[in-house]
């Protein structure tokens, strides 16, 4: 007797799932269209350069917390590379403020009769300052790998 029945579609790879009764086998189907799984696999490759390229634009001869000059093998590691191709500037904007809050970067300043908190100054600053050597797709992870690597604030 089937019991739930569960389909997967996803750009020519189609998979579909019986779940029968215990004691009953399981029977799963799969119908992979390889020729549309090279396109989707030459389209990540393709945004994992310009991802590449964006890094490699905003990184170009800055230098790390340390004082040292940032180089092209660490910033283009695969985790970097996913990092900003994975990250919407919201989600990058969400997880900086969360970082810097670790830190304690919480002083206020004054800005024509309102306050305006100092972390989210910097935060826009630094937005402002990529979004100048950049495309708007990879702020977000720009973001955040300027936190890391040149404010020294870890990402969790």
């Amino acid at each position: 007797m089937l019991v739930d029945f569960l389909t997967l579609n996803l750009k020519g790879f189609k998979m579909s799932e019986y779940v029968l009764e215990a004691e009953e086998d399981i029977s799963i189907d799969i119908d992979v269209d390889l020729e549309d799984n090279e396109d989707l696999i030459g389209q990540i490759g393709e945004i994992d350069n310009l991802s590449r390229q964006a890094i490699s634009n905003y990184f170009l001869n800055k230098e790390m917390y340390t004082g040292e000059l940032i180089e092209k093998s660490l910033i283009h590691l695969p985790y970097y590379i996913s990092l900003v191709r994975n990250t919407s500037v919201s989600e990058g904007v969400l997880k900086a403020y969360r970082m810097i809050e670790d830190c304690d970067f919480k002083d206020t300043v004054s800005i024509n009769k309102s306050s305006m908190a100092e972390d989210v100054k910097f935060v826009l600053s630094l937005i402002k300052k990529i979004q100048r050597k950049v495309s708007q797709e990879f702020v977000g992870g720009i973001l955040l790998m300027h936190l890391e690597l040149i404010e020294g604030i870890e990402i969790w």
